[in-house]
């Protein structure tokens, strides 16, 4: 079987999108397919016909419509399309999804969401297309690690009794990094070992630039800039806690590659958050809106140790079970065969 993963980001741009796609095919390769990845936004269409796929798995609906479009007056294999929360979290002014959605979930034989929540919603938007509809959810690679974590929060300077609160990911609006700041600002009044750090790549000037200037008023920040993945799972690794605070999320690849490091994650209550977290036991979800509360669950994983390594561990756990990269591509295969099945017997 040959597939051809399509993309609006790929390596070594660090976004979802990119981490995701570059999983997939590694875990296709593993199990004996052909797979390439082609940029949405970069190669053209006649490489990717050439490449005479079996299979087109599209990541992200609306940003590779217009490739997608180009591509299939050259060839039509069945489509799969992956949609994530930029795809139906984000509709234009007049309270509409964008025409190219419509688009990409007609062309589909296959459309892939990450949780139920999206499944329902699409269900009710597009009732026609219910029966294309997959779950499968966002995966992580699983690492063991052989060096211990003091010797690693040493490498990065820590100290035993900093307590470091961990954000990742690419510094734009909808992360809203501001409550995050806001949040800290006042714990660190009460707790002057905090440290919170910041890593992930620039998307939105206008909020960096923000954001970092925001930040030089407290004494507990620092952006550490754009890590590689590898990298940023050390940080996870030797931190204290992840926050997540994102107006909305498809599924979150950082949170999961959190969890995969045992570190607690605290993130806000939006759908694509909440279908990873069961409060109080894997995670802690915040209001979006409360910055009380906010602190208030910061403060009570600063203070509680054994509770953050229960709910370390609860995290790990479900990664394992739910979110393994091994468990995603069984997952794809079966849905991919069956495209292809039915295309055979339609012959």
């Amino acid at each position: 079987m040959r597939i051809a993963i399509i993309s609006p980001y790929t390596l070594p741009v660090k976004r979802g999108n990119s981490i995701t796609a570059e999983r997939i095919k590694e875990g296709l390769i593993r199990e004996g397919m052909t797979a390439s990845i082609f940029d949405s936004c970069k190669n053209s269409c006649q490489e990717t016909a050439e490449f005479n796929p079996d299979i087109i798995h599209c990541l992200h609906g609306t940003r590779s419509q217009l490739f997608i479009s180009e591509l299939y007056n050259h060839i039509l294999p069945p489509l799969v399309t992956t949609l994530t929360g930029t795809d139906y979290n984000s509709p234009d002014k007049s309270g509409f999804l964008p025409e190219e959605l419509s688009y990409m979930l007609q062309k589909s034989s296959a459309i892939i969401t990450f949780n139920s929540y999206a499944k329902d919603f699409l269900h009710e938007l597009f009732p026609l297309f219910s029966k294309k509809i997959h779950v499968i959810p966002q995966a992580v690679e699983l690492i063991i690690r052989n060096e211990s974590r003091s010797s690693t929060r040493d490498k990065y300077g820590y100290a035993e009794n900093d307590i470091i609160i961990l954000m990742a990911g690419g510094i734009r609006t909808i992360k809203n990094l501001d409550y995050a700041l806001d949040a800290c600002f006042e714990i660190e009044k009460q707790n002057p070992h905090i440290k919170l750090r910041l890593a992930g790549p620039i998307i939105e000037q206008d909020t960096a630039d923000h954001i970092l200037c925001k930040g030089k008023e407290l004494r507990c920040f620092s952006y550490l800039g754009e890590f590689s993945q590898h990298e940023t799972r050390r940080l996870m690794y030797c931190s204290d806690i992840f926050l997540n605070t994102s107006i909305s999320e498809g599924m979150s690849g950082a949170i999961l590659e959190a969890m995969a490091e045992s570190l607690p994650v605290i993130a806000t209550n939006n759908t694509g958050n909440a279908s990873l977290i069961i409060n109080n036991k894997n995670g802690i979800l915040a209001p979006l809106n409360s910055l009380t509360a906010l602190k208030d669950k910061i403060l009570c994983l600063i203070k509680d140790r054994n509770l953050r390594t229960q709910i370390g561990k609860e995290g790990k756990m479900m990664v394992e079970k739910n979110h393994s990269a091994e468990l995603e591509i069984d997952r794809l295969l079966t849905v991919y065969n069956k495209i292809l099945g039915n295309k055979n017997n339609s012959k």
